[in-house]
């Protein structure tokens, strides 16, 4: 879900999301949305999913099983994805800007700035931290 946000945003800068500069480029990979990626992983789908669980929100119960893969139910998935929704709506100060926004307008300031870093607007990219 993330990476398909990133992939989009990327586009919207003016990159190309399968250049990457941390993951090898690879057919129908988006390279440099993956390194975006890294960036919000921990702080928003990991998040999520840690409090889902340690909450008893899901468990066991609410996957199937199919082939050795394992798949959210329906109801458990609509949850997630709520919760997901959630958490890219929570407000933090962006570390460069210096004011607080959404999780989602993050991840569209710092893909903004690697295109810039990349086009030589700006002498370096910072990554996005939250402290």
């Amino acid at each position: 879900m993330l990476t398909n946000q990133v992939v989009s945003l990327v586009c919207a800068v003016g990159l190309d999301p399968a250049v990457g500069v941390l993951h090898q480029p690879g057919f129908g990979q988006p390279a440099l949305a993956l390194d975006l990626v890294e960036e919000f992983r921990p702080l928003v789908v990991d998040s999520v999913v840690s409090t889902m669980i340690n909450t008893g929100q899901i468990g066991r119960g609410d996957f199937d099983e199919a082939l050795g893969a394992y798949r959210l139910k329906d109801e458990p998935r609509k949850l997630f994805l709520n919760k997901l929704e959630e958490r890219l709506s929570t407000r933090v100060q962006h570390p460069v800007f210096r004011y607080q926004t959404s999780y989602r307008r993050c991840v569209e300031l710092q893909a903004w700035l690697f295109a810039k870093h990349a086009q030589g607007e700006i002498d370096r990219y910072v990554p996005f931290t939250v402290r």
